[in-house]
């Protein structure tokens, strides 16, 4: 039988990198709601560019963990658009008339 893994939904919120295996991971995850989704997805892209802008400043690592951060940082993007993309639904009343 299979294992349910459960999350701290107030730790998953401050370190999300912590919780999530991927941004993928967070956006599927059922115990956040999609607006705390987005938030969450929006700190861990913050702590990204944090890094990223530390390490332009040569303060961390080489660039291979630059590469890895703009690689995450594309990942964490398009999954908080496919979570505000659920948002904008065309309903008939709205649709385009010629």
């Amino acid at each position: 039988m299979g294992e349910i893994l459960s999350i701290n939904p107030h730790q998953a919120r401050m370190e999300p990198e912590a919780e999530f295996e991927s941004p993928r991971a967070l956006e599927l995850d059922s115990a956040l709601t999609r607006g705390q989704k987005i938030a969450t997805l929006d700190r861990w892209a913050a702590d990204v560019e944090a890094r990223l802008s530390a390490a332009s400043e040569g303060m961390l690592g080489g660039t291979g963990s630059q590469t890895n951060d703009a690689d995450l940082l594309k990942l964490i993007g398009e999954s908080r658009q496919r979570l505000t993309a659920k948002d904008h639904t065309t309903s008939p009343a709205c649709a385009d008339q010629d």
